[in-house]
């Protein structure tokens, strides 16, 4: 009776320290609707400072984008600028799209530093401009169970990762627009953790399927972003067999 009783606490305390299920970033939100965390969320899709922008996508836990105008805002921002460096970020698990989220606050910062530095590119500054992919990483709050949120939110992750792939083909379709009239724009993709297993589920069909239709894996038209980072990635290294055998017997190795 003691066990069931303390287990039946343990889940009580769990559903009570789950974190809210907001969309954060859109004039469609729902924590400003609340009226409970103003400090949390935004109203505009992008933001907007002297040395760059910053848009996010939001994607629930079923995979689903939140405000599919998210992606159209950055989109449009990217058309905005000749010569731009783009870079998106994929949080990992105990993080969200939350303004007070540390791993947004490391996002503007290194926004801001990317920005000071194209300032002082000889060949002309590009417009800095981010892209932060949000799903919720953080699902609880209660120590022990946030731990054993690991597989659940794995999961979760990579179902957001289905979705993220229509951002990164959209993102490669506009920015190989403007290489073609001889922009010198820039395109790369950081996931992290959990954003790695994420941005690894969103490019890997799509680079085998290129890698599979050319004779060379240094074709112009096959690439997804021109560096890809996984940091920490959170998922099986069995997983990446396939992608390592397709590159086998490809030219430009």
């Amino acid at each position: 009776m003691l066990v069931k009783t303390t287990v039946i606490l343990f889940v009580l305390v769990c559903i009570s320290a789950c974190t809210p299920y907001y969309l954060y970033h859109s004039p469609n939100n729902s924590c400003l609707q609340e009226n409970k965390h103003l400090d949390s969320c935004n109203s505009k899709y992008i933001e907007r400072t002297d040395g760059y922008s910053l848009g996010f996508v939001e994607i629930d836990d079923k995979g689903w984008f939140w405000d599919e105008n998210q992606l159209s805002a950055i989109v449009q921002e990217i058309e905005k600028h000749d010569d731009v460096l783009l870079l998106v970020y994929a949080h990992g698990w105990k993080h969200n799209a939350d303004n007070g989220d540390r791993d947004v606050k490391r996002m503007r910062d290194t926004l801001k530093q990317l920005a000071y530095i194209e300032e002082r590119n000889p060949s002309g500054p590009r417009k800095v401009l981010g892209l932060y992919i949000g799903w919720r990483g953080l699902s609880v709050t209660v120590p022990i169970a946030k731990e054993l949120s690991f597989w659940e939110r794995k999961a979760t992750a990579e179902n957001a990762g289905q979705s993220a792939a229509q951002i990164m083909v959209k993102l490669q379709y506009y920015l190989d627009k403007k290489r073609a009239k001889g922009s010198h724009s820039s395109f790369v993709i950081v996931g992290h953790s959990f954003g790695g297993a994420l941005v690894f589920s969103a490019i890997k069909p799509l680079v085998l399927s290129r890698l599979d239709q050319s004779s060379t894996v240094f074709k112009k038209d096959n690439q997804i972003g021109d560096l890809v980072v996984l940091l920490n990635p959170a998922f099986e290294a069995t997983k990446f067999t396939a992608v390592r055998e397709a590159f086998k017997n490809k030219k430009g190795i």
